[in-house]
């Protein structure tokens, strides 16, 4: 008398995928009839999912097997010019990484000597970054108010109540 799990262990890997997608795929079914009323047999979900959980038990040990068997075959044997080729790879990008760093770095000791480029300064020739505050002038400017606009209309104020 052979068991349900004796026949999915004489399985091959893909025949267990099929039965694991048609297993998953059953279950949303009958979790679907479930939700809707349709389904007569609600013992079939829990047989449904104890078959899905075989499967997943026999790929897991099948797993497990493969990774003692390569672990028990020890690594592969490496070239002894394939170690230093890795070697000098990461030698050579260790200096390129180095290299680049230096170079921005210069990059940036040459732009701080330089100073402020040429759009980074105002018309008067100072540098941008010295102007934090705006003048009086260009407040008033960006309210649209001129210097003696309060004035004039005071005095228009003062006219109408005459």
């Amino acid at each position: 008398m052979s068991t349900i799990a004796d026949e999915l262990r004489e399985c091959d890997d893909d025949e267990l995928e099929t039965r694991l997608v048609n297993g998953r795929r059953e279950l949303f079914n009958l979790r679907f009839q479930v939700a809707t009323g349709r389904l007569d047999n609600v013992s079939r979900i829990g047989q449904v999912r104890r078959e899905v959980a075989r499967i997943l038990t026999i790929q897991r040990d099948r797993e497990i097997v493969a990774a003692e068997a390569e672990a028990a075959a020890g690594p592969a044997p490496e070239d002894e010019t394939t170690v230093e080729e890795r070697r000098q790879r990461r030698a050579d990008a260790r200096a390129e990484r180095r290299a680049r760093r230096e170079a921005e770095a210069e990059a940036r000791n040459l732009a701080f000597e330089a100073g402020p480029a040429e759009d980074e300064t105002d018309d008067d020739g100072h540098a941008a970054a010295e102007h934090d505050e705006p003048e009086a002038t260009e407040i008033e400017a960006e309210a649209g108010v001129s210097a003696g606009a309060d004035d004039e209309n005071a005095e228009a104020d003062d006219e109408e109540d005459d």
